[in-house]
């Protein structure tokens, strides 16, 4: 009989044991789980590192447009303009080439149209400048070259549209090319100052 209360006693204690552990074991559980983030937790920090990431990937955007802008292209000290003068009344188009002025030198498009003021800048590029202007009038800059005694003559158009003697070369139409010597026969037109001297220079 005092064999039965002990076994009994015994099995009691380890029920009471395995009771005790099972739940003490349960809370701890219970407890880790409240400390873990939720979903919607971890979504909002996500959400945070996208957020700092885009922020950042925007602002070296912006930097890289910034720079781009404040590199403009500025004149080269090299570079070639040409400058176009279109007059009304004759309808002739005057072009000169030359080498920018030093002043004009690592200047931008905007300070170019500043020195050029009035005038239409149809070409901008650190190495070449077209600028064009309306101008009423004639131009008086229309020459005829013609073939007198074997020498280059050159007239010049006046006013009432006459041929005046403007200057005798000392350049013989004997070495000139037969295409060459049948314009000179023919008298060959040239407009311009600056187009007559590059011819000239062509023939010498």
């Amino acid at each position: 009989m005092r064999k039965l209360i002990i076994l009994a006693l015994a099995v009691i204690v380890m029920g009471l044991s395995v009771f005790f552990g099972y739940t003490i074991y349960n809370n701890n559980n219970k407890s880790n789980v409240k400390n873990l983030p939720n979903e919607s937790k971890i979504t909002e920090i996500s959400e945070v590192i996208i957020d700092d990431c885009t922020d950042e990937y925007n602002y070296e955007q912006n930097q890289e447009l910034l720079t781009t802008n404040s590199e403009e292209e500025k004149i080269s000290p090299s570079a070639i303009i040409k400058i176009e003068k279109n007059y009304q009344e004759c309808r002739h188009t005057i072009v000169e080439e030359k080498s920018v002025n030093t002043n004009l030198v690592n200047k931008t498009k905007q300070d170019l149209e500043k020195e050029y003021e009035g005038w239409e800048v149809k070409k901008f590029s650190s190495n070449e400048i077209v600028i064009s202007k309306q101008f009423e009038g004639r131009c008086n800059e229309e020459f005829v070259l013609r073939d007198v005694e074997g020498r280059i003559v050159i007239y010049k158009i006046n006013n009432d549209n006459k041929e005046v003697e403007y200057e005798k070369t000392d350049i013989s139409t004997d070495y000139l090319t037969q295409t060459d010597k049948n314009n000179i026969n023919n008298g060959l037109k040239v407009i311009g100052i600056w187009e007559l001297n590059k011819v000239i220079e062509d023939f010498e």
